[in-house]
């Protein structure tokens, strides 16, 4: 096992709220994180109806896009002494956390609270790591995120 802390961050103030705890828990930890942002290719329908394609060459924008949303994203929760190793792949979230948990001390992902009912259940990447990580998973409720980091629809 590394002193490795996975985190999965897609910008949402969950994550986000997530990425902050793995920075933290880092710290009191002596570990490194890495921050985990999954991206999947756009697929537009065939006008004739042959079937799908997938627009190849926006790949390095999209990528980039990527990169850059997960370097601002780290640089915001960033915290002396605690090195956060940026990790961006094309691919289902979910599957994409659980290969990167194999030697980690603790994947880390936040939970989306869509109301009173749905709250209960975890959203799909959540449910997936937590079932299929090979390490201990941390899972940031949505209740967890402060209300600054929420936007205000009214705005």
């Amino acid at each position: 096992m590394t002193n490795r802390i996975v985190v999965g961050v897609d910008g949402s103030p969950e994550s986000e709220a997530a990425l902050a705890w793995a920075v933290a828990e880092a710290e009191r930890r002596s570990a490194r994180v890495e921050a985990v942002h999954t991206y999947d290719l756009p697929v537009f329908a065939d006008p004739v109806g042959i079937g799908a394609t997938t627009l190849y060459e926006n790949i390095p924008e999209i990528e980039q896009a990527a990169k850059d949303l997960l370097t601002r994203l780290v640089d915001a929760h960033a915290l002396p002494g605690v090195t956060v190793d940026p990790f961006v792949a094309q691919g289902p979230a979910g599957g994409i956390l659980v290969d990167r948990s194999e030697g980690a001390e603790l994947v880390v992902v936040g939970a989306r609270g869509h109301g009173a009912v749905t709250s209960l259940l975890l959203g799909s990447v959540s449910q997936h790591v937590t079932h299929h990580a090979k390490c201990p998973v941390v899972i940031i409720p949505h209740a967890a995120v402060p209300d600054t980091a929420v936007p205000d629809p009214g705005a």
